[in-house]
């Protein structure tokens, strides 16, 4: 499950590469290629922490969880982001704050869940994993670019600032909700 889950991230991850061109056009920002195809590298990266923090969840090391999550986050946005944005590194900061929030959060998880997953490919393996997350996948394609449609809108006909500025407070506002939900999905 583990080979799979990164395989098809990173395929994700290509197709937003080849994708970048065509979606700076869209949103008529032609520095928006080169911010996607780093962005992007999140994808991956979180296919190999969803498996650590899964073997955490059955183990109920909910602590640990939230030290990773806690810790990453401190070093992300309170040392890396805002040391870059008083920088003047502007989006950069954001990008590089998300990414290392990411690799904290990955190193961390494996540590905790010592060593969690190895790469390995067996199709044998693999069919009743697809059958079952085939279906649960797309239903939460669907219901992730539903909810992003918002955005989407804002950021064809406002000016970066102003999706900035409604991205976080989305955030916050759907923060309580979505941690709720994490609890229960554990």
């Amino acid at each position: 499950a583990f080979t799979l889950f990164v395989m098809l991230l990173a395929l994700v991850y290509l197709l937003l590469w080849y994708s970048a061109p065509s979606l700076a056009v869209f949103f008529r920002k032609p520095e928006l290629v080169l911010v996607l195809r780093v962005f992007g590298l999140i994808l991956p990266i979180k296919g190999t922490y969803v498996t650590a923090v899964s073997l955490l969840r059955r183990e109920l090391n909910f602590r640990a969880i939230a030290i990773i999550q806690i810790v990453s986050y401190l070093v992300a946005y309170g040392i890396v982001g805002t040391t870059l944005a008083f920088r003047g590194f502007e989006v950069w900061s954001l990008v590089c704050a998300m990414l290392t929030q990411e690799v904290v959060a990955v190193v961390l998880a494996h540590w905790q869940a010592k060593g969690a997953a190895g790469l390995c490919f067996s199709l044998r393996e693999i069919r009743p994993i697809a059958v079952f997350g085939g279906s649960f996948s797309i239903l939460n394609l669907v219901d992730f670019v539903g909810n992003r449609l918002t955005t989407l809108v804002i950021g064809r006909v406002m000016p970066a600032k102003d999706l900035g500025i409604f991205n976080r407070a989305n955030v916050l506002v759907t923060l309580p909700a979505s941690r709720l939900m994490d609890g229960l999905n554990a």
